[in-house]
């Protein structure tokens, strides 16, 4: 068995490793090029691979935030994260390599100045945003190597079949529609200017996920404005086609039920192009959620990290 830079050339049988190894996710063409060769931050020094007779078996895919968003790349340079990492089930030294390829990735970390080092949650270039935890198997490893739980946060699953839109919802619409508030969707040239003004007002994460909503024909994306100025946004679509966010509304007019109005409408565009199921990823705002008809399932994912000595 050799530890071995990625390749491209592997792509499917990596993907179909993870579809093999990693039971409670699915892994498409799209999001593994977009967590892999499609982040800017792409480093293949870090996505190691373990290869036996040829074939890869194991894969650990390492991270830093070298390039995007750039207001984040001083904040994050001495952090790493580890995105993903999986072992052929079949494979009867699963643990040794788990172990190689951390103690491997971890020799580079250290070599380029990483002091903490974090599992899985890279944001905007993620596959999930902690380790789910029904992979006890993937937690115990990884706690007794010297890491520590950080945080916990849930992802809500929905079927849009049973989805409906409330009458309180509808009737908080219209009342702030009475009061001037106007929910639409805005158009492809108002690209740069939402973009900015999110990445201003809320996070660059935040803006780049925005940006990545107005790829598309019509932008996957709902703003809510006053008197001509953008006051809410929601996103949908942007990184997964069944990924809802992220929703944000200004400080200044929270409580008035702008945040709800959004959630709905956005989940009734998403029902309307098809999309039959949905998730929301990577929240703590249980009771906001749990409004919403159709909640199939909920995924609680802990935030794992070391300090790299």
């Amino acid at each position: 068995m050799e530890i071995m830079a990625f390749r491209e050339e592997w792509m499917e049988e990596l993907r179909a490793l993870c579809n093999r190894a990693l039971r409670w996710d699915t892994f498409s063409e799209w999001t593994m090029w977009r967590c892999t060769i499609g982040d800017p931050n792409f480093d293949p020094n870090y996505a190691l691979v373990a290869v036996e007779g040829g074939k890869p078996v194991g894969l650990m895919l390492g991270a830093r935030r070298t390039k995007a968003p750039p207001e984040r790349v001083e904040r994050d340079r001495g952090i790493g994260w580890i995105k993903l990492f999986c072992v052929d089930p079949e494979h009867p030294d699963k643990v040794l390599i788990e172990d190689e390829m951390l103690r491997e990735l971890e020799e580079k970390f250290r070599a380029d100045g990483v002091k903490v080092l974090k599992a899985t949650n890279f944001a905007s270039w993620h596959f999930f945003s902690g380790i789910d935890v029904r992979y006890e198997d993937q937690i115990d490893f990884l706690l007794s190597r010297g890491f520590r739980k950080e945080a916990e946060h849930v992802d809500y699953e929905l079927d849009l079949l049973e989805f409906t839109v409330p009458n309180h919802v509808k009737r908080l619409e219209e009342d702030r529609t009475q009061e001037g508030y106007i929910f639409r969707k805005p158009g492809k040239n108002e690209r740069e200017g939402m973009v900015n003004w999110v990445c201003k007002l809320f996070s660059p994460g935040w803006g780049y996920e925005t940006d990545e909503g107005f790829r598309f024909n019509k932008p996957k994306i709902w703003l809510v404005e006053k008197d001509g100025e953008i006051v809410g946004f929601s996103v949908y679509g942007a990184l997964e086609p069944h990924w809802f966010g992220p929703i944000g509304v200004l400080e200044a007019h929270r409580k008035k039920g702008l945040g709800t109005v959004l959630l709905f409408k956005t989940l009734f565009s998403m029902r309307e192009e098809g999309q039959r199921l949905a998730v929301i990823p990577w929240t703590g705002h249980l009771f906001f959620y749990s409004q919403i008809p159709g909640i199939r399932g909920i995924r609680h994912f802990w935030t794992i990290a070391k300090e790299l000595k």
